[in-house]
């Protein structure tokens, strides 16, 4: 073989090396950046997630607080920032925010036709929600819901049996924390053998809630829920949580979708 070929082949062979070479180099650079990236989205899903989780905290806390200090508890909706990059913002829709207290519910009046002692509130003090309507279901179907009263107003006058779809006075649950008595859910006769009345309330942005108002029961609460996020990514974690007021514990606390906006 002559020295010029000899010369053509190692030249070839040093080509294909570096070709080689720089192939490895790029592919191990590659993965580098590829782990360092994915362990930057695992951090910053943590940390989303830590700042839905805070917020979530906050707003119990601050609804214990103002429970504690004036004796009708809530929270403040929106954005806080915790520093110039994280933040987390509380929300929910209209229905999250309703609490009925059932717990001293009875069947009264000299005719055993109504359902009292039940209070609303608006568990937020931000933002005001509106009652549009109520779906009312009982389990005797020989009775008729005929009036409901709230706040010392009718709210609704008629005559419907279960379940009854009732479009009421809009009721709005101010934001300056308030507890409203709800002062008669109302049957045409004698209701001692119904033996459960459920109410759904139908808010005016057409969230609704499902609760028994009869027989008394120590379920008053409330949903809140809360984004996480930071200024330098479109990432976000949200939680949404449920509280009981009466044993001052989450009964429900998951991860969810949705995003709550500022």
């Amino acid at each position: 073989m002559s020295f010029r070929n000899k010369r053509g082949i190692t030249l070839i062979a040093a080509v294909m090396l570096i070709i080689f070479a720089s192939i490895a180099i790029l592919g191990v650079t590659f993965f580098i950046t590829q782990r360092f990236s994915q362990n930057e989205m695992k951090l910053s899903g943590m940390r989303v997630l830590y700042l839905a989780q805070a917020g979530i905290h906050n707003a119990l806390y601050n609804f214990r607080f103002q429970k504690n200090l004036t004796g009708t508890g809530s929270f403040g909706l929106g954005k806080t920032d915790i520093d110039g990059q994280n933040y987390f913002t509380v929300g929910g829709t209209e229905a999250d925010f309703v609490m009925v207290d059932a717990s001293t519910a009875v069947i009264g009046d000299t005719k055993n036709q109504t359902i009292l002692n039940l209070t609303i509130q608006n568990a937020n003090n931000t933002r005001a929600v509106t009652i549009d309507r109520m779906i009312i279901r009982w389990d005797v179907p020989s009775r008729k819901m005929k009036e409901i009263k709230m706040n010392g107003s009718k709210v609704w006058v008629g005559n419907q049996v279960s379940p009854a779809d009732i479009d009421i006075k809009n009721f709005v649950l101010n934001a300056v924390p308030t507890i409203y008595p709800v002062d008669g859910i109302k049957f045409d006769k004698d209701i001692r053998a119904v033996s459960y009345v459920d109410v759904e309330f139908v808010m005016l942005d057409g969230s609704s809630r499902n609760l028994r108002v009869y027989p008394a029961a120590n379920n008053l609460n409330f949903v809140v829920r809360v984004t996480g996020k930071t200024v330098s990514s479109n990432l976000y974690r949200s939680i949404q949580a449920q509280y009981d007021v009466f044993t001052s514990k989450i009964t429900d606390y998951r991860e969810i979708r949705d995003e709550i906006l500022p």
